[in-house]
């Protein structure tokens, strides 16, 4: 039987129906509820000034806490766990303290990621990301717990220096925390639906919220805009990120108007409506009103992720960004109000989506409101803009149409692939490595850098594949730095290894003292290679990419960091080079010049692979030395001139080694070439 590749929309719904049948098959589930339910259970909190916590050192005091001096313990009581969003909540109200200052932190929310826990709280009104629990959380049954270092958000670390004052409080590792939540009551697992005709939603007995801001008359029969909204599936899962590659979104905001013409329908059409802003959503009229097209809604967000990828054109980056407020179209004239709010935006190739919570009152019935993925994005010919020295990244006019989720949620206002409004989406980013590196960051501004990708070259006859390595260990006097200052220590993701385990730093000389020749592995995910004239080996051009990461943190030494993740190995005669997401950050001290952080996807290096020829093995090709542990590299293919990019500026600033400096290491690269 032939099969053919399912559209989004249907791999998102085949997905959600397999999670529902899979729920039924087990002996105890969650309960997939669209709300949290009673709960028991609790987070533990334990901050150590031995694990460098800056809140310790600052004198900062939690209350509720128990011990005191080197060690502070809050226990925090569990009130509510939604298994169907993997959140945990807590009524207990945070307290940190000093100096006779203090900062309230309320409603103290647990989100489960599949690598770590988001720890979000509202201060001043306004939730956002305080702390992040690393490590896998576990779901058993009617259960979610996780347990891990903890470490507070660089977000987190600004709201708590303004609210207290004290400017010693940084970004990083603070000690551990875990958490545990068990629902109050075990119900049995439901049965999987029949397969039928999705109808209309039944109205349930929730009041309706917008009462005063949308009043909507009872009629009988449906004489309004759609019909009564159906009940979706579900919504598809998040990406995945990769650690040390993947960096936490500070800050977003996301713009969209959803259609220009329904607006214009709601506030222009006899008797005309409203689109009342709420819980932080803003309006924004290209005009004298919003019924004008190109008007949009804002929705600001301070949480989310982003990972860029290896694609010069960043068609493989991935974001996922949780917006926030509420827009009600409202027409009661015409006797309904659509209510959207919350709306997550996903970049994710072919399932980029907006994923909203909507509901609907048609005349005079509330149809309670239901997450739903409402609408399809088209990346395609879309790529970011960066700038801030990386810390801004910006996607703008993205194409945006119906689903058939949105379809069923709306009410059939509008039918699948109906055209929407194109969306903008405004993000800004902190490090990479935050969690593993205590570097503070500092508040300097980053230098001038071109993110500007020259396009790669066009093989003419590739064989592609997966398998090898590409081996490079940067310089030998920056991991020398690294590996002799208290403190300094290599973090290596999706991966990559170290050619010389645990003895990467050395002096110049030959190894395993010396430093010569050593080198980071990194795996090859994918290929392209022609081999041009067989009787000329020099002509032979790579296009190589690995998925892994390879970071520097030097708290001790110059308190810096830098991060090569996802190289882009191209030989290419005359315009071979090196292509990466590099990152520099610093905190400044002892060089000022140097604080702040900047990265992004860029030319790093230029190479000379003239005088190194490809050698064929037995099903691999290679250039230059491809050793194994604890033999360096000799031969291998030389980095021409200096840095190419200032992404690394930060790191080698705060090293008192210059934004151009010399003195690379060779490169060596072997692919596995396909079974005949």
């Amino acid at each position: 039987m032939s099969s053919f590749p399912l559209p989004p929309v249907r791999r998102r719904r085949l997905r959600a129906l397999l999670a529902i049948a899979g729920a039924a098959l087990a002996s105890t589930a969650l309960a997939a509820s669209a709300s949290a339910a009673p709960a028991t259970g609790e987070v533990v909190l334990t901050l150590k000034k031995g694990a460098q916590s800056s809140l310790l050192r600052e004198g900062v005091k939690a209350t509720p806490r128990s011990g005191k001096g080197e060690t502070q313990t809050v226990k925090l009581t569990v009130a509510d766990l939604d298994p169907a969003t993997r959140t945990v909540s807590s009524g207990t109200v945070l307290t940190l303290g000093a100096d006779g200052k203090n900062v309230k932190l309320r409603d103290l929310q647990l989100k489960a990621g599949a690598k770590s826990t988001a720890l979000s709280a509202k201060q001043g009104g306004k939730r956002q990301v305080f702390f992040r629990l690393q490590g896998t959380p576990l779901a058993i049954g009617a259960a979610l717990s996780a347990k891990g270092s903890l470490t507070l958000t660089g977000s987190g670390a600004k709201a708590l220096r303004d609210a207290l004052g004290l400017d010693g409080i940084s970004g990083g590792k603070l000690g551990s925390g875990s958490f545990s939540a068990f629902l109050s009551e075990l119900k049995p697992a439901p049965k999987a639906p029949e397969e039928k005709p999705k109808g209309p939603e039944e109205p349930q007995t929730e009041a309706y919220p917008y009462a005063t801001e949308c009043p909507v008359p009872a009629v009988e029969g449906n004489p309004g805009f759609g019909g009564a909204p159906g009940k979706v599936a579900g919504i598809a899962p998040s990406p995945t990120f990769a650690p040390g590659i993947s960096q936490e979104v500070t800050g977003t905001e996301i713009d969209w108007g959803f259609k220009d013409s329904f607006r214009a329908y709601v506030l222009g059409s006899p008797p005309p409506g409203t689109l009342p802003t709420l819980d932080g959503a803003v309006a924004h009229p290209n005009g004298p009103t919003m019924i004008v097209p190109g008007s949009y809604f804002e929705f600001p967000s301070g949480e989310g992720t982003y990972e860029p990828g290896s694609s010069p054109d960043h068609s493989d980056d991935k974001l996922v960004v949780e917006g926030t407020g509420t827009v009600l179209f409202c027409k009661s004239g015409h006797g309904f109000n659509i209510a959207m709010k919350d709306p997550t935006l996903t970049i994710d190739g072919a399932d980029s989506r907006i994923t909203a919570t909507v509901g609907a009152n048609m005349n005079g019935t509330w149809y309670p409101y239901q997450r739903a993925d409402i609408a399809d994005l088209d990346l395609t010919g879309v790529t970011p803009e960066v700038t801030d020295g990386g810390n801004t990244v910006v996607w703008k006019d993205i194409p945006a149409k119906l689903s058939a989720d949105g379809e069923l949620a709306l009410g059939g206002i509008y039918k699948e692939n109906d055209p929407l409004d194109k969306v903008t989406v405004k993000t800004s980013l902190e490090r990479p490595l935050a969690t593993q590196c205590t570097v503070a960051e500092g508040n300097g501004a980053p230098p001038a850098l071109t993110f500007g990708l020259a396009p790669l070259p066009v093989l003419d006859s590739p064989v592609t594949g997966r398998g090898g390595t590409i081996n490079w260990g940067l310089r030998r006097a920056t991991r020398a730095s690294v590996a002799g200052a208290p403190g300094g220590s290599f973090h290596l993701f999706g991966g990559a290894t170290e050619g010389y385990p645990g003895n990467m730093g050395g002096a110049e000389g030959a190894p395993p003292a010396g430093g010569q020749g050593k080198f980071f592995r990194f795996p090859v995910s994918s290929y392209a290679y022609d081999a041009n004239e067989v009787a000329n080996p020099n002509d032979d051009q790579l296009i190589a990419t690995s998925e892994a990461s390879v970071g520097f943190c030097n708290p001790g030494g110059g308190n810096y960091g830098l991060v090569l993740a996802k190289p882009t190995l191209v030989i290419d005669g005359a315009s071979s080079r090196l292509i990466a997401n590099a990152y520099s950050f610093s905190g400044g001290s002892p060089n000022p010049s140097a604080a702040g952080w900047m990265g992004g996807r860029v030319e790093l290096v230029d190479l000379d692979s003239t005088g190194i020829a490809a050698v064929a093995g037995s099903g691999t090709v290679s250039w230059g030395d491809v050793t194994a542990d604890n033999t360096p590299i000799v031969n291998g293919i030389p980095v021409v001139g200096g840095f190419q990019t200032n992404a690394l500026a930060l790191a080698f600033l705060a090293a008192g080694g210059g934004t151009t400096s010399g003195g690379f290491d060779k490169f060596a690269a072997q692919i596995d070439l396909p079974a005949p």
